[in-house]
């Protein structure tokens, strides 16, 4: 490599960090909390290299902490070539903070710009969907603020003619010599919608040579991505100002583009309109792939949560689930003055069952008598397993006389169904919310003492 490439590379580098340093604040507060949901942690962070240093241009946590002393690290994630994941306890300095991952930052020639970084105050190990999309995440920065970048180094030389908004009066030849040193595409259209010029740009991203090109039309080049095109060259001639555009060509492949575009006086008189055009396509992309990992990392959540919540044998709701609906419920029903009833079902001589026929039928009772109540619940009712051959009935909504008859009908429809060579019944212990009722524990007592009664009176009948 020359010398004046790397000079080259070397200001365009400092100019990329010094974009970075100007960049919206709200921009890295919306990074930092998108690395921290994608991952799942407290903590996310911004930081970026100035003069050599590591900073933090953004820290979004819950509760607040001080994470300067982590800049070293975090500096290991800077030098990384891909996600960085330290799970090492011993050198945290007892601030509870026990796991660091980073996504670092490149510009376009693979110099270290900064880092997205997560932190946690448990051990975890990023999924490789959360690695995969943090990664798209820094990605995805990176090809803003390229795109940032050459959008300011177009508008610098066309500032050359002192404004952006004095080329309207620039002459035509005078634009196209500018144009012809942008970094970019750049082209200018007629009245009429034919290409009258384009730059070297324009022509290598097309594809096509200068005479395949000038004098044809949107529609003539890029087809139904042209229909759009000629929409808004129209709307800049009948507005007369500079307006931004996202636009698309299909050559080979999909591309996107970001277009400024402008109205200039023609040599007869007529405005022309001028563009500069920006390639997108990869910052589309990854805006594509977050969105992708998004939901999936939303997919994957939704089953944990299930899981999480759910009875692998019965596929009812868990004791935790239960517990959670429980207190709200009871929530509910206070504030709402409404009626809340609570059955507790246990099946009689389980243990015999287990004891003679072996676990594995047990396990199949278990399971068809989870799909018999689950077929018997209505919507807005609970039904969990609470553990063993014990479950939970919550039923909002449903006063003593109503709750009486549905246990009652439960009593029966397990008593005269068919199980796998055993007789199975089961007795109910059922509370209600009274005025008295002082919280959620107190109304699941009454319901096990209800329990307990119906078993000592004989078993396979209803208490309350």
């Amino acid at each position: 490599m020359d010398a004046g490439h790397t000079t080259t590379v070397g200001r365009k580098t400092a100019a990329l960090r010094e974009t970075l340093s100007v960049f919206n604040e709200r921009d890295f507060e919306d990074l930092a909390l998108q690395a921290s949901l994608i991952c799942r942690t407290p903590i996310g962070a911004v930081l970026i290299l100035e003069d050599g240093r590591p900073l933090f241009k953004s820290v979004v946590a819950c509760p607040p902490i001080d994470l300067a002393p982590f800049l070293t690290l975090c500096a290991e994630a800077i030098g990384s070539a891909e996600v960085f994941e330290l799970r090492d306890s011993a050198i945290w300095n007892g601030s509870g903070i026990v796991f660091l991952a980073g996504a670092p930052l490149f510009d376009e020639n693979r110099h270290s710009i900064g880092a997205i970084c997560v932190f946690d105050r448990e051990k975890r190990i990023l999924s490789p969907d959360q690695r995969r999309a943090v990664s798209a995440l820094a990605h995805q920065m990176m090809e803003r603020v390229q795109l940032y970048w050459d959008a300011t180094e177009a508008i610098a030389l066309l500032d050359e003619a002192k404004s952006v908004e004095s080329v309207s009066s620039t002459p035509i030849k005078n634009l196209q010599d500018l144009m012809d040193d942008l970094p970019t595409v750049a082209y200018v259209k007629n009245e009429q919608e034919h290409v009258v010029y384009g730059n070297s740009l324009m022509f290598a991203a097309s594809g096509l040579k200068a005479e395949e090109m000038l004098n044809k039309t949107n529609q003539e080049l890029w087809g139904e991505d042209g229909r759009q095109m000629s929409e808004n060259d129209r709307q800049v001639l009948a507005e007369k100002r500079m307006i931004v555009f996202e636009e698309k060509t299909h050559e080979k492949d999909e591309r996107h583009w970001m277009s400024l575009k402008f109205p200039v006086p023609g040599d007869n008189g007529k405005n022309l309109v001028a563009g500069i055009s920006f390639d997108i396509t990869k910052f589309k992309r990854h805006e594509h792939e977050m969105e992708e990992y998004r939901q999936r990392l939303e997919r994957s959540l939704q089953r944990l949560q299930r899981l999480s919540s759910t009875d692998p044998l019965t596929q009812l709701g868990n004791r935790a689930a239960f517990d959670k609906a429980l207190r709200r419920a009871f929530a509910e029903s206070v504030s709402d003055n409404s009626p809340l009833s609570l059955l507790l079902l246990d099946i009689d001589r389980f243990k015999r069952i287990n004891d003679t026929f072996g676990h594995g039928l047990g396990d199949e009772v278990l399971r068809r008598l989870g799909r018999f109540i689950e077929r018997n619940v209505r919507t807005g009712d609970l039904a969990a397993r609470w553990g063993g051959e014990e479950f939970t009935l919550l039923l909002p909504n449903v006063n003593e006389q109503e709750a009486l008859l549905f246990a009652e009908r439960l009593r029966q429809g397990i008593e005269q169904a068919e199980w796998p060579g055993c007789r199975v019944t089961a007795s109910f212990g059922i509370s209600f919310r009274t005025s008295d009722t002082s919280s959620p524990e107190e109304l699941f007592k009454s319901a096990d003492a209800a329990l307990y009664r119906a078993k000592q009176a004989g078993r396979n009948r209803v208490a309350s």
